[in-house]
């Protein structure tokens, strides 16, 4: 209910909150771009959270890879 009552409540229900890209990616870009962050995980989706987790933390670590290469050809 607390939710309901916030200025932003009906970006809850118009997409705005949602989780936008095709990959991980475009999903951080997106997420990025609209300022959000992840909530903690609601019982029962623990286990996507793990998957979306793993797959972001690889992410992070390409991203660094690749950021960490162009840093040290300079």
């Amino acid at each position: 209910m607390k939710v309901l009552g916030q200025p932003d409540a009906g970006n809850y229900f118009n997409r705005t909150y949602t989780a936008q890209g095709r990959t991980v990616a475009q999903l951080v870009q997106s997420m990025t771009r609209r300022d959000l962050r992840f909530a903690p995980a609601v019982p029962g989706d623990e286990a996507a959270y793990l998957v979306l987790q793993r797959a972001l933390a690889e992410y992070d670590r390409a991203v660094r890879s690749q950021l960490g290469g162009a840093v040290a050809k300079k």
